[in-house]
């Protein structure tokens, strides 16, 4: 299933990590409004993909790629929930 997979395919490398700290983004989802936040970087420290969005941040502190490469798996992810069959959005809502 999507929600617990975490796969934007079957063949995906993409992989799903509950956050240890509390997040906006799983109150918005236990009340049925879809959200995710999508972090990367967790086994790896030195990754440019460890930061987080503040006022600090800016382009120059990741590659190109890796920003096309997180747009990319957002939009998969996006594109899966969009087609998701009708059951399986009905057994997320069933969840809450």
């Amino acid at each position: 299933m999507f929600s617990l997979t975490g796969q934007a395919r079957p063949d995906s490398d993409f992989g799903l990590k509950l956050s240890e700290v509390p997040s906006v983004h799983v109150n918005f989802a236990e009340r049925g409004i879809p959200a995710f936040r999508l972090l990367a970087g967790f086994e790896r420290p030195t990754s440019a993909l460890r930061f987080l969005p503040t006022g600090k941040d800016s382009r120059n502190l990741v590659a190109s790629p890796e920003l096309r490469n997180g747009v990319a798996v957002a939009g998969a992810v996006l594109f899966r929930a969009i087609n998701a069959p009708s059951e399986e959005l009905l057994g997320l809502r069933a969840r809450r």
